[in-house]
C-alpha cells in the first residue's frame, strides 16, 4: 500500500503543527508514492489529497486484478512504426496508405508517450483533421491510430485502449448509382481507335469495358487477367496486376480471400474474348488487356481513357472503372439473384458487404406483402 505525502509541510514537532516549507504555495502539494508489482517506487503529485488516494487506490486494485503495466517510455510514433512493419498482410499500396495516415497524427500524438494518451487526445486529433479533411478520410486515420492503441493494449504497453467513446465525425455517402446499359455501349463505343486525344490511341480498352461489365470484375482483376486464366468454367480471379505496376506486368494477391473465385461467362463475353485473341494476340506474361505494342495498362492510364470516354455525359464526380462493377451488380439484381449470389459472383467478404452497397437496387416487399394481405381480407364484411 502506498501513501500520502505533503509537500508544503515539513514534519511536525512533538505535539505541534506541521510548520510550512519553502515550497509552499509552489507546484502540486500531494504527492502520491508506491511500489509496483515489479518492485520499483513511483510517485506523483496531486493538487488535492483526495485525488492522491484516489490514485493510490487505483494502483492498488490494478495489481490485485491483473491489469498493471509497468510504464513504458515508447512514443505513438515509435509503436506506429513497429506496428506498420509487422502489418504483412496489407498489400504494398494499403501498407503505403496505412503509412501515410498514421504519420499525418504524429503532430499530434507522434511524441507522446503512449502511456500518457488519453480518449481526449484522440478526440483532439479527429477535431483537428475534421476542419482540413473529408469525414472518410478522418476516419480512415482514426481507424489506424486505434488500431496501434488497441495494439499497445495487447502487449500490456497500456491497461487499455482510450479510443471508447471517440466521436468521429459523420460520412455521406451517397447512395450507388448504376450506370445504365445505354451508358455502358455509349463509353465502350467512344473507346475507338479513331477518337484520340493528345496523340494516345484508346482502341484497346474498348473490349476491356464490356468485359468489365459483363463480369463485374474489378480493375486490378481486369489488368491483371491472363489467358490462362480464361477457362471453359468461366475466369478465375485469384490475382491482379499490383496498383504500382508500370509497364511490366507485376502480380499481387486478390482484394482479399473472398476475391478468389470463378466468374462464368455468358455466352457472349466467351464470343467476345475469343475475338479479342484472335485479332490482338496476347501481352507480355500473356495478359489479356494490354497497351500496344506490348504494355501492361496502368492506373493512370485506365483513368486518363475513361475521363476522355465519359466527358460530356454528367457522371458523378471522381467516376471511374469500378462503376462497371456497380452497373454489373445491378444486372444481377435486376434479374432476381440472391445477395448470397450476388456477393459470391463479386468476391465480397461477406453478404453485409453487398447489402451495405447495393440494398437500396433491390425491390421492396411492400407490394407482395399489401397483396397478400387483401387476397386473405380484401372480401371481409364491413365492419357493423
Amino acid at each position: 500500500m502506498g501513501y500520502v505525502v505533503d509537500k508544503w509541510t515539513d514534519p511536525a514537532p512533538a505535539g505541534g503543527r506541521r510548520p510550512r516549507n519553502n515550497r509552499w504555495g509552489h507546484g502540486r502539494r500531494w504527492l502520491a508514492r508506491w511500489t509496483d508489482p515489479d518492485g520499483h517506487t513511483r510517485s506523483r503529485a496531486f493538487a488535492s489529497k483526495d485525488a492522491a488516494e484516489a490514485h493510490l487506490t487505483e494502483q492498488e486494485t490494478r495489481a490485485r486484478s491483473g491489469l498493471w503495466v509497468a510504464p513504458s517510455k515508447t512514443t505513438f510514433r515509435e509503436l506506429a512504426e513497429t506496428w506498420l512493419v509487422e502489418q504483412v498482410h496489407l498489400r504494398d499500396s494499403s501498407a503505403a496508405g496505412a503509412a501515410y495516415r498514421l504519420r499525418s497524427s504524429y503532430d499530434d500524438l507522434g511524441d507522446r508517450r503512449i502511456s500518457d494518451i488519453t480518449r481526449g487526445d484522440v478526440q483532439a486529433l479527429v477535431v483537428a483533421q475534421s476542419k482540413t479533411l473529408a469525414p472518410a478520410t478522418v476516419h480512415l486515420t482514426y481507424t489506424y491510430v486505434a488500431a496501434v492503441l488497441e495494439h499497445a493494449a495487447r502487449d500490456r504497453l497500456i491497461a487499455k485502449s482510450p479510443c471508447q467513446g471517440v466521436k468521429l465525425p459523420k460520412v455521406d455517402k451517397p447512395p450507388v448509382a448504376p450506370l445504365t446499359p445505354e451508358q455502358v455501349w455509349t463509353v465502350a463505343d467512344r473507346m475507338i481507335d479513331e477518337h484520340t486525344k493528345n496523340g494516345r490511341r484508346l482502341g484497346h480498352f474498348r473490349a476491356m469495358i464490356l468485359v468489365g461489365a459483363a463480369t463485374g470484375l474489378r480493375p486490378g482483376e481486369l489488368r491483371g487477367l491472363t489467358w490462362d486464366r480464361v477457362t471453359k468454367n468461366g475466369i478465375r480471379v485469384d490475382r491482379q496486376l499490383t496498383p504500382a505496376s508500370g509497364a511490366v506486368p507485376v502480380f499481387g494477391p486478390p482484394k482479399t480471400e473472398s476475391s478468389v473465385r470463378t466468374v462464368p461467362l455468358a455466352a457472349s463475353t466467351r464470343t467476345l474474348l475469343e475475338r479479342l485473341h484472335e485479332e490482338r494476340g496476347e501481352g507480355p506474361e500473356r495478359l489479356v488487356f494490354f497497351r500496344p505494342p506490348n504494355a501492361a495498362l496502368t492506373r493512370t492510364s485506365l483513368q486518363y481513357a475513361w475521363e476522355v470516354a465519359t466527358e460530356g455525359m454528367g457522371l458523378p464526380d471522381r467516376s471511374g472503372w469500378h462503376m462497371l462493377r456497380h452497373h454489373h451488380a445491378s444486372l444481377l439484381i435486376a434479374a432476381g439473384l440472391s445477395p448470397r449470389a450476388v456477393a459470391d459472383r463479386l468476391g465480397h467478404k461477406d453478404v453485409a458487404e453487398t447489402l451495405r452497397t447495393y440494398s437500396h437496387l433491390w425491390p421492396t416487399d411492400q407490394e407482395r406483402a399489401l397483396a397478400a394481405i387483401e387476397d386473405v381480407y380484401g372480401g371481409l364484411r364491413e365492419v357493423a
